[in-house]
């Protein structure tokens, strides 16, 4: 889930290309697609339908 639209380390160009490669699932307030449940069963749903996920930390 997107939540820092205009970060300094640059993630957007990894995920970018790492979505050239492979199907990526992007979900947040800076994606165009948006979850409108709560933050928790957002999550929930998307832990369900990915066995996998990648976290870039804000800093």
């Amino acid at each position: 889930m997107i939540s820092n639209c205009y970060s300094q380390n640059n993630r957007e160009h990894y995920i970018k290309r790492l979505s050239s490669v492979i199907p990526v699932t992007r979900i947040g307030h800076c994606s165009w697609n948006k979850c409108h449940k709560s933050y928790y069963e957002c999550l929930n749903e998307l832990a369900d339908a990915h066995p996998f996920f990648l976290a870039f930390e804000n800093s």
